[in-house]
């Protein structure tokens, strides 16, 4: 093999190997800026930074939904709004009623019976339904059920309809025992069996405190404070 043939060789093989180059010095690395930002979150809200460690299995943010007895003003809101909805039915109504009969006494007598049946079926139908409320309750997140949580029959809401009679007479003291009472019952409750419960969302924030406070912290989650309800 001549001389100019090795040389040949050589520059071909040095084609092949693989060239090398100079690394160029780097930018600092982005993970500091996000350390440094998550430290001083964490130390506004209390909380240690947990980037770059590993995960506690802890939710610092955790959304729950508790169970309480509905106090009597959130009661009477709800009434209220269903009770502007039914006058609103019962006023197109009499002014129809009031067209077709031009005595007012036998209008008002044609009205009164309309009208408590008016009553009756939103009442008896919305609360014994699905959605075990009306549309005022509904809007305040309450609910009918019987006294062991479970919704309430058409019966039993039959029922606890015709008792608020007994609950509006000596200035509607049966009313206000929804305030007084350990499980927030009217005594139209207290007859049919009946509680009307709420639905109380807040959101807990690690283990130190909810965003609403519950009652106590049993060491696993704050619990609002719902005495137990009975059990058959």
């Amino acid at each position: 093999m001549g001389g100019w043939e090795v040389i040949a060789h050589r520059q071909v093989l040095s084609r092949l190997q693989p060239s090398r180059t100079r690394a160029l010095p780097l930018a600092p690395p982005a993970h500091r800026r996000i350390r440094f930002v998550s430290e001083v979150a964490a130390t506004l809200i209390g909380q240690p930074s947990s980037i770059g460690q590993p995960p506690s299995g802890v939710l610092r943010h955790v959304a729950r939904t508790e169970i309480a007895y509905a106090g009597f003003w959130r009661r009477f809101v709800s009434f209220l709004i269903d009770a502007t909805l039914l006058v609103g039915v019962e006023v197109a109504m009499a002014r129809s009623i009031a067209v077709l009969t031009p005595n007012d006494f036998q209008a008002l007598a044609n009205v009164a019976p309309v009208s408590a049946a008016l009553w009756w079926a939103y009442f008896v139908v919305m609360e014994s339904s699905p959605a075990q409320g009306t549309l005022g309750k509904i809007s305040l997140s309450l609910r009918v059920t019987d006294i062991h949580g479970d919704p309430i029959t058409f019966r039993r809401a039959t029922f606890r309809h015709l008792f608020k009679i007994l609950s509006t007479l000596f200035l509607f003291t049966g009313w206000l025992m929804a305030a007084f009472t350990p499980r927030k019952q009217g005594l139209h409750d207290l007859l049919a069996g009946t509680l009307v419960l709420r639905e109380v969302r807040y959101l807990v924030i690690g283990p130190e405190a909810p965003f609403e406070p519950g009652e106590h912290w049993d060491g696993a989650r704050w619990v609002a404070s719902v005495p137990p309800l009975e059990k058959s």
